[in-house]
């Protein structure tokens, strides 16, 4: 077979990188459940923050046309979800402001298909790092432009976000 200068990566290496990714998955659920405080320039700030994280992947993939299409259906995904969130959309006036929650079944879909999505990816990466056959080989595996599903994943969860926090600020003026 064919020799390369890498060797196998131990899985301890990957500790700390899933137990980040774990960390960031509690967060996002915690902070996702229930009512949210309406804060206009945070919410700003997450569109600007997810709509560049859009455009970065989108021209990450303009190179390859299967890539767009699954951008593309990434995109048509999460604007189908922000329907779906925006239906069971309830605001409530507190003492100390405006609050807003949504369906916390399309919360946790979202989240959940973007981070079981990064780890088939991480562990794909993972695998092909182990059982190198050629360095061409390597990094056909590791290049997320040979990738499209990664995209969407990506595309799905920033245009929900994007859609869904326009929604919210549109919604949030009339209360």
């Amino acid at each position: 077979p064919w020799k390369t200068h890498l060797s196998p990566m131990p899985v301890y290496i990957l500790y700390p990188y899933l137990a980040c990714v774990m960390y960031l998955l509690f967060r996002r659920i915690k902070d996702g459940i229930g009512f949210q405080q309406y804060a206009r320039n945070k919410l700003w700030g997450k569109i600007v923050l997810f709509s560049g994280a859009s455009a970065l992947t989108i021209f990450i993939s303009i190179t390859r046309p299967v890539s767009l299409i699954g951008d593309v259906a990434g995109i048509i995904a999460g604007l189908g979800l922000t329907y779906l969130a925006t239906r069971n959309m309830r605001f409530e006036h507190r003492k100390n402001g405006l609050y807003y929650r949504t369906s916390i079944f399309v919360e946790l879909s979202v989240l959940l298909l973007f981070f079981a999505r990064f780890l088939f990816r991480f562990y794909t990466v993972y695998r092909s790092v182990n059982h190198v056959q050629s360095e061409a080989y390597l990094k056909s595996k590791i290049l997320i432009t040979n990738d499209p599903y990664t995209g969407a994943a990506v595309l799905v969860l920033c245009s929900y976000y994007v859609s869904y926090y326009l929604v919210v600020l549109k919604k949030g003026k009339h209360w």
